[in-house]
């Protein structure tokens, strides 16, 4: 099966899923927050921002997403 047809078909099993109101399964990093805590936060001005990462790479297993200890996990967790 080529590419694209996996991906039509993997769009058109989550289309079924969410006509049937079944919850979208997050990916494992994102952060569902409730509606009522969305209209509490408000919207605020948008600020300029730079992040400057520095990564030796010890003790670590790659900068990827994994099971094991990561960077990427551990700037999330900050």
């Amino acid at each position: 099966m080529d590419k694209r047809a996996r991906n039509e078909d993997e769009q058109e099993t989550k289309r079924q899923r969410l006509e049937k109101g079944e919850d979208e399964q997050l990916p494992i990093y994102a952060k569902k927050f409730s509606e009522e805590a969305i209209k509490a936060e408000g919207r605020r001005p948008k600020k300029k921002v730079a992040v400057l990462i520095g990564y030796s790479g010890t003790g670590y297993r790659g900068m990827q997403l994994s099971v094991s200890l990561c960077v990427e996990l551990e700037i999330d967790n900050v």
